[in-house]
């Protein structure tokens, strides 16, 4: 199986790291992947 890795940087803007989360549980999903998520 894939596995995806998203890196977060923090620093993005307070609403768009909730957003970018959510958009990447969604594409996991739908993908139907394993998913590490980072913060740099």
């Amino acid at each position: 199986m894939n596995k995806l890795l998203f890196i977060i940087n923090p620093k993005a803007g307070n609403g768009d790291i909730t957003k970018a989360i959510e958009d990447i549980e969604l594409i996991a999903k739908e993908k139907n992947v394993e998913y590490d998520t980072y913060y740099t």
